[in-house]
């Protein structure tokens, strides 16, 4: 499972993003260049905007549930309040993504406090799931 903050914004660089935020971005491109595919061709396709992504890697071994990890990502995000405001303010999108794998069910819940926090330092909530086959 990871966690991460997703930002997409019209203009601003990559490292200026990071910068602003005092985070890595792992994975980002940036606005203009041309797109690549999953083996590194190029495209004549050209990216239409920054995408910048800070992930964090989570542990659900031992008792661990989804909703307090992600209470404490949000947390230590909202230090970064009128940062994530203003990349908001000026045509950017903000997402905490939460990523998952494997087989069968997963099922959390986010606190309302979380979901309230969330709202109040400008972050939307993006679902990922990758799922492994059953017959492996």
């Amino acid at each position: 499972m990871s966690l991460a903050l997703f930002i997409i914004h019209p203009t601003l660089m990559p490292d200026e993003i990071g910068l602003r935020l005092g985070l890595d971005g792992h994975f980002t491109h940036e606005v203009g260049t041309r797109r690549r595919n999953g083996i590194d061709r190029i495209h004549g396709r050209i990216h239409p905007d920054t995408r910048w992504r800070h992930r964090r890697k989570c542990s659900l071994g031992g008792g661990t549930t989804v909703g307090p990890l992600i209470a404490d990502f949000v947390e230590e995000l909202a230090r970064r309040r009128d940062i994530l405001l203003d990349l908001r303010g000026s045509g950017g999108k903000c997402c905490l993504v939460v990523s998952l794998s494997g087989r069968g069910y997963f099922g959390f819940d986010i606190p309302i406090e979380t979901q309230a926090r969330m709202t109040d330092i400008g972050l939307d909530l993006g679902l990922e799931y990758f799922a492994e086959s059953q017959n492996s």
